[in-house]
Protein backbone atom coordinates (compact mmCIF):
# COMPACT_ATOMS: atom_id res chain seq x y z
CA UNK A 1 0.00 0.00 0.00
CA UNK A 2 2.81 2.08 0.93
CA UNK A 3 4.78 1.64 -2.19
CA UNK A 4 0.93 2.49 -4.03
CA UNK A 5 0.80 5.84 -2.50
CA UNK A 6 4.44 6.63 -3.87
CA UNK A 7 4.03 5.71 -7.18
CA UNK A 8 0.78 8.14 -7.71
CA UNK A 9 3.11 11.05 -5.85
CA UNK A 10 5.73 10.16 -8.22
CA UNK A 11 3.32 10.38 -11.10
CA UNK A 12 1.76 14.17 -9.83
CA UNK A 13 4.74 15.50 -8.82
CA UNK A 14 6.68 14.72 -12.49
CA UNK A 15 3.21 15.60 -14.14
CA UNK A 16 3.70 18.98 -12.55
CA UNK A 17 7.71 19.02 -13.99
CA UNK A 18 5.79 18.06 -17.13
CA UNK A 19 3.65 21.59 -16.75
CA UNK A 20 6.86 23.25 -16.01
CA UNK A 21 8.78 24.84 -13.23
CA UNK A 22 9.13 28.64 -14.49
CA UNK A 23 6.43 29.97 -12.87
CA UNK A 24 6.46 28.33 -9.53
CA UNK A 25 2.95 30.55 -8.26
CA UNK A 26 -0.20 29.92 -9.59
CA UNK A 27 -2.60 32.37 -10.51
CA UNK A 28 -6.20 32.83 -9.45
CA UNK A 29 -8.92 30.29 -9.86
CA UNK A 30 -10.86 30.87 -13.06
CA UNK A 31 -13.56 32.74 -13.26
CA UNK A 32 -16.84 31.00 -14.03
CA UNK A 33 -16.77 32.07 -17.46
CA UNK A 34 -13.26 30.81 -18.28
CA UNK A 35 -14.06 27.38 -16.61
CA UNK A 36 -17.33 27.30 -19.05
CA UNK A 37 -14.96 27.92 -21.80
CA UNK A 38 -12.52 25.63 -21.12
CA UNK A 39 -15.28 22.68 -20.77
CA UNK A 40 -16.41 23.95 -23.96
CA UNK A 41 -12.98 23.38 -25.89
CA UNK A 42 -11.90 20.13 -23.84
CA UNK A 43 -14.85 17.59 -23.32
CA UNK A 44 -16.12 16.07 -25.75
CA UNK A 45 -19.86 15.33 -26.58
CA UNK A 46 -19.13 11.92 -28.25
CA UNK A 47 -16.74 9.38 -27.50
CA UNK A 48 -13.84 8.83 -29.96
CA UNK A 49 -13.89 5.72 -31.24
CA UNK A 50 -10.67 3.08 -31.30
CA UNK A 51 -9.62 3.71 -27.55
CA UNK A 52 -7.09 1.17 -25.66
CA UNK A 53 -6.43 0.98 -22.21
CA UNK A 54 -3.07 1.80 -20.38
CA UNK A 55 -1.88 -1.58 -20.58
CA UNK A 56 -2.13 -1.70 -24.14
CA UNK A 57 -0.10 2.11 -24.72
CA UNK A 58 2.52 1.01 -22.80
CA UNK A 59 3.12 -1.97 -24.53
CA UNK A 60 2.80 -0.24 -28.07
CA UNK A 61 5.10 2.42 -26.69
CA UNK A 62 7.42 0.42 -24.62
CA UNK A 63 7.35 -3.25 -26.71
CA UNK A 64 7.05 -6.04 -24.01
CA UNK A 65 9.44 -4.35 -21.30
CA UNK A 66 6.69 -3.15 -18.82
CA UNK A 67 6.55 -0.48 -16.53
CA UNK A 68 10.80 -0.97 -15.71
CA UNK A 69 11.78 -0.65 -19.61
CA UNK A 70 14.10 2.28 -19.54
CA UNK A 71 12.90 3.35 -22.83
CA UNK A 72 11.87 7.00 -23.75
CA UNK A 73 9.15 6.55 -26.47
CA UNK A 74 6.89 9.36 -28.30
CA UNK A 75 5.03 11.46 -28.55
CA UNK A 76 2.40 9.36 -30.62
CA UNK A 77 -1.67 10.37 -31.29
CA UNK A 78 -3.76 8.20 -28.66
CA UNK A 79 -7.34 7.82 -27.62
CA UNK A 80 -7.05 6.41 -24.13
CA UNK A 81 -9.72 4.87 -21.54
CA UNK A 82 -9.50 4.16 -18.02
CA UNK A 83 -10.07 4.86 -14.56
CA UNK A 84 -9.71 8.50 -13.13
CA UNK A 85 -7.39 8.13 -9.88
CA UNK A 86 -5.71 10.91 -7.49
CA UNK A 87 -4.36 12.19 -5.84
CA UNK A 88 -5.55 15.16 -6.82
CA UNK A 89 -3.31 18.46 -7.75
CA UNK A 90 -5.72 21.14 -7.03
CA UNK A 91 -3.51 23.85 -9.19
CA UNK A 92 -3.34 21.53 -12.15
CA UNK A 93 -5.81 19.99 -14.95
CA UNK A 94 -4.13 16.46 -14.12
CA UNK A 95 -4.89 13.13 -13.08
CA UNK A 96 -3.86 8.97 -12.67
CA UNK A 97 -5.45 7.28 -15.34
CA UNK A 98 -5.74 3.64 -14.72
CA UNK A 99 -6.45 1.07 -17.48
CA UNK A 100 -9.81 -0.62 -16.41
CA UNK A 101 -8.62 -4.35 -16.33
CA UNK A 102 -6.63 -3.13 -13.29
CA UNK A 103 -9.87 -2.35 -11.08
CA UNK A 104 -10.40 -6.42 -11.64
CA UNK A 105 -10.22 -8.60 -8.76
CA UNK A 106 -6.56 -10.53 -8.76
CA UNK A 107 -6.32 -14.51 -9.20
CA UNK A 108 -4.61 -14.57 -5.92
CA UNK A 109 -5.33 -13.39 -2.25
CA UNK A 110 -2.97 -12.03 0.20
CA UNK A 111 -3.44 -10.10 3.63
CA UNK A 112 -4.47 -6.44 3.61
CA UNK A 113 -1.24 -4.39 3.91
CA UNK A 114 0.39 -6.90 2.57
CA UNK A 115 3.71 -5.63 0.08
CA UNK A 116 2.68 -7.90 -3.17
CA UNK A 117 4.89 -7.65 -6.22
CA UNK A 118 3.27 -9.12 -8.14
CA UNK A 119 0.75 -6.15 -7.70
CA UNK A 120 2.43 -3.24 -7.42
CA UNK A 121 4.19 -4.25 -10.97
CA UNK A 122 0.65 -4.83 -12.49
CA UNK A 123 -0.27 -1.69 -10.61
CA UNK A 124 2.82 0.32 -12.12
CA UNK A 125 1.91 -1.04 -15.52
CA UNK A 126 -1.48 0.36 -15.29
CA UNK A 127 -0.96 3.40 -15.22
CA UNK A 128 -0.42 7.03 -16.98
CA UNK A 129 -0.03 10.49 -16.23
CA UNK A 130 -3.10 12.73 -18.13
CA UNK A 131 -1.91 16.17 -17.86
CA UNK A 132 -4.42 18.62 -20.05
CA UNK A 133 -1.87 21.20 -22.18
CA UNK A 134 -4.62 23.43 -23.32
CA UNK A 135 -5.21 24.75 -19.60
CA UNK A 136 -2.85 28.01 -18.70
CA UNK A 137 -0.65 27.00 -16.15
CA UNK A 138 -1.25 29.98 -14.11
CA UNK A 139 -4.37 29.35 -13.94
CA UNK A 140 -5.84 27.15 -10.73
CA UNK A 141 -7.79 24.69 -10.93
CA UNK A 142 -7.97 20.31 -10.57
CA UNK A 143 -9.47 17.95 -13.05
CA UNK A 144 -12.35 16.75 -11.00
CA UNK A 145 -13.33 20.66 -10.61
CA UNK A 146 -13.19 21.29 -14.70
CA UNK A 147 -15.04 18.21 -16.00
CA UNK A 148 -16.98 17.16 -12.95
CA UNK A 149 -15.01 14.11 -12.16
CA UNK A 150 -14.83 11.72 -9.13
CA UNK A 151 -12.46 9.14 -8.71
CA UNK A 152 -13.10 5.71 -10.62
CA UNK A 153 -15.32 7.22 -13.03
CA UNK A 154 -14.64 5.68 -16.45
CA UNK A 155 -13.24 8.39 -18.93
CA UNK A 156 -11.72 8.60 -22.67
CA UNK A 157 -8.78 10.90 -23.27
CA UNK A 158 -7.66 12.39 -26.55
CA UNK A 159 -4.29 13.53 -27.21
CA UNK A 160 -0.74 12.71 -27.34
CA UNK A 161 1.53 10.26 -25.25
CA UNK A 162 4.86 9.46 -24.80
CA UNK A 163 7.21 7.34 -22.48
CA UNK A 164 9.43 8.46 -19.93
CA UNK A 165 11.53 6.12 -18.49
CA UNK A 166 8.92 3.75 -17.15
CA UNK A 167 6.22 6.48 -16.87
CA UNK A 168 3.67 7.23 -19.31
CA UNK A 169 2.38 10.77 -19.79
CA UNK A 170 -0.73 11.69 -21.68
CA UNK A 171 -1.04 15.53 -22.84
CA UNK A 172 -4.80 15.57 -23.51
CA UNK A 173 -6.63 18.02 -25.51
CA UNK A 174 -9.78 16.48 -25.11
CA UNK A 175 -11.76 14.08 -22.43
CA UNK A 176 -14.94 12.19 -22.87
CA UNK A 177 -16.66 11.45 -19.37
CA UNK A 178 -19.07 8.03 -19.80
CA UNK A 179 -22.23 8.45 -17.34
Amino acid sequence: MRERSITRCLAVALCALLVGCQNTSTGPAPSPAEIAELREKLILAEEPSGAIGVVELRQQLTGDGGAEAPVTAGPQAVVLMGRVHGPFDKEFASFLLIDPTATEHHTHEHEDGEECPFCAKQEAEAQAVVQFADVDASQAIDAPTLFNLQESDLVVVHGTAEAVGSLLFVHADGIHVRR
